[in-house]
């Protein structure tokens, strides 16, 4: 028989009955008398000893990697990884070693315990407390394993330890006890990889004055960086990146004068850069990149004489780089900001650092700004065309930001829209980075207008920032006299009606000319085309199309009509068609701008609503002084099919997808793409109807977004309403949306829904069945927000009864809220009604104001409706909250004022609801009403 003491069991030979007695009597003494076994450790003291056992058996010490002489009758000195002095423990080092299970509390016993070395095994548990007993510990060394729990508060008291590392222990979670600061011989405190760790950086670190590596990256620690850092004079190196630290950099980091490396990179940092950090002069690696800093490169990080690596890429900094960049540091990283270099030798240097890709990198203004005031037939308009030349930076998504002011100010004040930080309005953006112009619309006319271009690039996987460029040069134009307004499609076959109208929101009267065109743009021959009339100050106008040109009222061809209002952009217009007996009826805002791309979103019969498959003519119209040429491609999940047209100077094409692509084309689950190749642009228009239903739809084409966000004041379902979404996803990549369904009282009607839209595709749904909403005899009503994870994703919604599809409405996405608007008509008669919808998407409270403005032009009626964030209501305008004695009237419109940006919608219907139109408002960019 013999002992083996590395593993504490017995391995026999049994060879006589005395033997198996032996091994009998043997193997009861050592269960019972476990600690007659402890006290024979050899060169240390019981409790010291039975603190050793402690730790091997807790931690699975007969499966350690090493366990060469533990628990054996060997010097306690010469079992793995153990040192001792003076007869006592002074060093447990056991690193990779194959250590499972928890720390034992025991280990406390180890009172001259100097190092506890057991990083990257496999221990589990929490850290005991009473480590914090161990007074000469220096060394307490725990990274990668799988510890949890809070870190003690009592490891404050070991004010001897010189090394903290908890690194890699993904479980260990809560704050960084404020105790550690009173570890007053502390060099080196490593908290990394620890993503659980929350709460913010405790002030009390700044009191470890001996400190000289602090290395607390890769948390979820929040909050900013504390300013008392600052007095931890001899670091030499400072991590705090990859964490979610906010705020600005402390200037008081500029008196850490023996750092070597300053990692914050890879947080929500904001501000500029401190020049005080120039007094870093020991400094070999800045890493501040991948944050949110914006301003310039400071001047004096020229001074850092010892500088090798300066990383500041992925922010938001701006302007001209510093002359130190002559000659940059050994490895420089200033990609994805917004800089550039006016001197061409630093400008050749730093590209040759950025392997000459530093500048296709950078969001810089465009040059060579100019702006075009437009005519047409020779009158100067109240629109001016704005035109760049493109940036080289156009890999990644963005565009160009318009915004546009009065050189001269009015004397009245004229308040700047939240879209612009300085007295300039906001007119819109292209829908990409390789545009080279913009035209901005509805001026007001004879003003001189002062112009700058800002170029913009969406977050992306290089930078997580939305970036937008310093202001470009800036241009001036003086706006023409003529607004123009263009209402793409007028059917005036027998039993059909298009109805006008017209709004003056002004203060001052302006001459109205409508003229009616062909196909080939000539005017069409009718009793007086064009049509003068004048529209006085605060009213409106509103009639069938032939009764403003002494028409017959049986002209059986399309034609289209053009509004010209001189000397004011105070003009609304809208206009209604259907059948002549009322039993169908939609209608559509007046388009006041033309563009050189379009997008009709249903295209198709196939698919088009609830099974129905409608009748289709889309119309694009040509409302410019020169030929177009245009190419239609019909987008769909099977191909494309595609074909060039030319459209006279105001002529027009009209025709369904096979006329406008190809005969049989067979493209399913499609939208059509407008593009102009040759020419300033196009309007168009999509008139839709149902055969055997007595319903007709109107939708404006669409013109390519630079939006995230859309909403629509309009949902239902319930009582067999159903609403009908359509998204077109336009862009070049795949774009991943949430819809969220929103309850009239603010509250979410269901779990927002989360949906990836493939390049170039469309994604239709019933939006009861896409949130669940409950059906039957419930009807739901509320708002929905449609958020993309980048630009290029336009819509539109239908809702109507599901079986009989009356009183089916279209209404496009709303990508733009408002603050003023115009609903520019009401009718409110025995068998028809004027109704409204507004949703406060916003996280504010918004007042909203709304004027009903009589056919005399004066107020008849005022409401103040408060909405909160979330709310949505809809009226009819005779409802008991709103006007519930409001006269009979046919004309006049309603303004709306509110302190919020909103959206909304108008709404026409018969009261016996055989049809209903829904119409947005009529907006501009400066304020609407003097």
């Amino acid at each position: 028989m013999y002992f083996d003491t590395r593993h504490n069991h017995y391995s026999l030979l049994l060879r006589t009955p005395f033997t198996k007695l032996l091994l009998v009597f043997t193997v009861i003494v050592s269960t019972v008398v476990p600690s007659a076994v402890a006290q024979s450790c050899n060169g240390i003291q019981t409790e010291e000893c039975q603190a050793l056992y402690a730790l091997y058996n807790g931690t699975g010490g007969d499966q350690w990697t090493d366990n060469t002489n533990w628990l054996s009758t060997e010097l306690v000195s010469d079992w793995y990884g153990i040192t001792v002095n003076g007869g006592h423990v002074t060093e447990v080092r056991l690193r990779d070693n194959g250590l499972t299970g928890s720390i034992p509390p025991g280990l406390a016993n180890l009172t001259s315990l100097e190092w506890l070395y057991i990083p990257y095994n496999g221990l589990t548990g929490s850290i005991p407390p009473e480590l914090g007993n161990l007074a000469s510990l220096v060394n307490l060394n725990l990274p990668g394993n799988n510890l949890t729990g809070s870190i003690p508060p009592e490891l404050g008291n070991l004010t001897n330890l010189e090394t903290l590392s908890l690194t890699s222990n993904y479980g260990l979670t809560g704050e960084i006890p404020s105790e550690l600061g009173n570890l007053s011989s502390l060099k080196s405190l490593y908290l990394s990889s620890l993503p659980e760790l929350t709460g913010e950086i405790p002030p009390e670190l700044g009191n470890l004055t001996n400190l000289l590596g602090l290395y607390i990256y890769l948390t979820d620690l929040s909050g900013e960086i504390p300013p008392e850092l600052g007095n931890l004079t001899n670091l030499r190196s400072l991590w705090l990146s990859s964490n979610n630290l906010s705020g600005g950099i402390p200037v008081e980091l500029g008196n850490l004068t023996s750092l070597t490396g300053l990692y914050l990179q890879g947080n929500n940092l904001t501000g500029g850069i401190p020049i005080e950090l120039d007094n870093l002069t020991n400094l070999l690696g800045l890493f501040l990149h991948s944050n949110h800093l914006t301003g310039a490169i400071p001047l004096e990080l020229g001074n850092l004489s010892s500088l090798n690596e300066l990383h500041l890429a992925h922010n938001k900094l701006s302007g001209d780089l510093p002359t130190f960049l002559a000659t940059p540091p050994e490895t420089v990283n200033l990609s994805y900001n917004c800089l550039f270099a006016s001197n061409p030798t630093i400008l050749a240097a730093v590209e040759a650092k950025h392997s000459n890709q530093f500048m296709s990198t950078q969001t810089v203004p465009p040059e060579n700004v100019v702006v075009e005031t437009l005519e047409s037939s020779g009158t100067p308009e109240n629109r001016v065309l704005v035109s760049w030349d493109p940036i080289s930076y156009v890999d990644d998504e963005g565009g160009y930001k318009v915004f546009y002011k009065r050189t001269t100010p009015p004397a009245e004040e004229y308040p700047s829209p939240a879209e612009s930080s300085s007295d300039y309005y906001y007119s819109g953006m292209t829908a990409d980075k390789e545009s080279s112009s913009l035209t901005v619309s509805n001026l007001e006319p004879g003003v001189d207008y002062t112009f700058h271009v800002n170029t913009v690039t969406w977050a992306h996987s290089n930078n997580n920032n939305d970036l937008q460029s310093p202001d470009s040069d800036t241009a001036s134009a003086v706006s023409g006299t003529l607004s123009r307004a263009f209402i793409p499609v007028w059917k005036q076959a027998p039993g059909y009606f298009t109805g006008v109208v017209v709004s003056n929101f002004g203060n001052t009267d302006f001459d109205l000319n409508l003229a009616a065109y062909d196909e080939a743009g000539a005017l069409e021959p009718l009793g007086k085309n064009p049509a003068e009339n004048n529209v006085g100050a605060g009213l409106q106008m509103s009639r069938l199309g032939w009764e403003f040109f002494n028409g017959n009222g049986n002209h059986n061809d399309f034609s289209w009509i053009e509004l010209g209002a001189e000397n004011s952009n105070k003009m609304g217009s809208i206009f209604l068609y259907g059948v002549s007996d009322t039993q169908m009826l939609d209608g559509a805002e007046a388009q006041s701008s033309y563009a050189k791309r379009l997008y009709f979103t249903r295209p198709l019969d196939e698919g088009f609503f609830q099974g129905w498959q409608p009748a289709f003519q889309m119309c694009l119209v040509n409302p410019t002084d020169e030929e177009v040429t245009v190419s239609c491609t019909l987008k769909g999940s099977n191909g494309e099919s595609s074909k060039t047209h030319t459209i006279p100077s105001m002529g027009f094409l009209a025709g369904d997808s096979e006329d406008l692509t190809n005969p049989g084309h067979g493209i399913i689950n499609g939208y059509m793409e407008i593009e102009v190749t040759e020419g300033a642009g196009v309007v168009g228009f999509s008139r839709i109807e149902f055969p055997g239903v007595r319903t007709a739809l109107g939708m404006n084409a669409v013109e390519p977004s630079a939006a995230k966000k859309m909403y629509s004041a309009q949902l239902a379902h319930g009582l067999n309403i159903v609403t009908s979404l359509r998204l077109v996803n336009t862009a070049g990549v795949t774009r991943n949306v949430t819809l969220t369904a929103i309850g009239d009282d603010g509250s979410p009607l269901a779990d927002p829904v989360q949906i990836a839209i493939t390049s170039r595709r469309i994604y239709s749904a019933d939006l009861g069945t896409l949130f669940g909403l409950e059906g039957g005899s419930v009807i739901t009503t509320g708002s929905l927000v449609v958020e993309s994870d980048g630009a290029g994703v336009i819509g539109d919604i239908i809702f109507a009864e599901g079986d009989t599809l009356e009183y089916a409405m279209s209404l496009p996405l709303q990508d733009k809220l408002f603050q003023e608007a115009v609903f520019n008509h009401i009718a409110n008669l025995p068998t028809v009604f004027t109704g409204f919808a507004f949703f406060n998407p916003g996280a504010e409270t918004a007042t909203v104001l709304i004027e009903a403005i009589g056919t005399n032009g004066q107020v008849v009626a005022e409401k103040t409706l408060i909405l909160d964030p979330g709310e949505r209501i809809a009226r009819i305008l005779t409802d008991p909250d709103i006007w519930p004695g409001f006269p009979t009237q046919s004309g006049g419109y309603i303004r709306i004022q509110s302190d919020q940006p909103i959206a909304g919608q108008q709404l026409f219907g018969d009261r016996a609801l055989r049809y209903m139109a829904a119409i947005p408002p009529t907006t501009r960019n400066e304020p609407m009403f003097d």
